[in-house]
């Protein structure tokens, strides 16, 4: 496997061996056959060392995330049950301009208080630490007891409810209808869902530009592609 003049000139090149090895197997595993040119295994091995680059980037942001943002993905479930008093904190995050006012109308137009809740928790994870950290102050001012529950005593817990799936299919599909805007843009509907994670939260053109999850930060695998009706 590493003995063939195409994989030699590649290590005269001065690729890790490493990277050369990997990189050829996984050409094998998916064709059933090595490289016959040394032009198709450099270009995969620079490919290789721009994912690698990219990866170790974005490993060095996910070590920056604040606390408040780590606990808020963390409790993502939990905050959807417990914070009620959305509204205010929408308007204080509008006048400190963490969002727009296409994103508060959009979530203040959810017609029950636990969707506007997870429109806002789910926007405020993909905009990241300055969003977390107004967030927490808006919410120590709003509602001072989940703001202790969540972070100072960090005992928030999610109570497991209703199974949706029990519901009627007109609430089913209602409540679908109103979470299938797209986590990013907050224009279009859902569209992906990403593997391996599940998550069904971005619109087709917003999903090529992510490599991991803007929910839970799971690598993306890959996607599928999703027909709402």
């Amino acid at each position: 496997m590493m003995n063939t003049p195409v994989v030699k000139a590649a290590l005269d090149m001065g690729f890790s061996r490493r990277l050369v090895k990997q990189t050829v197997q996984s050409k094998i595993l998916t064709t059933g056959e090595n490289y016959k040119t040394v032009s198709d295994l450099v270009l995969d091995l620079l490919n290789a060392e721009d994912e690698i680059r990219e990866e170790e980037k974005e490993r060095a942001t996910e070590e920056q995330e604040s606390d408040d943002l780590s606990y808020i993905r963390k409790n993502r479930m939990a905050l959807f049950q417990h914070l009620t008093c959305v509204l205010p904190i929408l308007d204080s995050l509008l006048t400190a301009r963490v969002i727009n006012e296409q994103e508060h109308d959009i979530i203040k137009q959810k017609t029950q208080t636990s969707l506007q809740a997870r429109e806002l928790i789910d926007i405020i994870i993909v905009k990241g630490n300055d969003a977390a950290t107004a967030f927490r102050n808006s919410l120590q001012e709003i509602d001072l007891t989940l703001y202790k529950h969540l972070f100072v005593q960090q005992d928030i817990k999610y109570i497991p409810t209703e199974n949706v799936s029990d519901l009627p299919m007109e609430e089913q599909l209602r409540r679908l209808q109103e979470e299938r805007t797209c986590k990013v843009c907050m224009d279009k509907e859902v569209s992906i869902v990403f593997i391996p994670c599940g998550h069904l939260v971005v619109c087709k053109d917003c999903a090529p530009s992510l490599r991991k999850c803007p929910i839970c930060r799971g690598t993306i695998k890959g996607t599928v592609r999703t027909f709402l009706s």
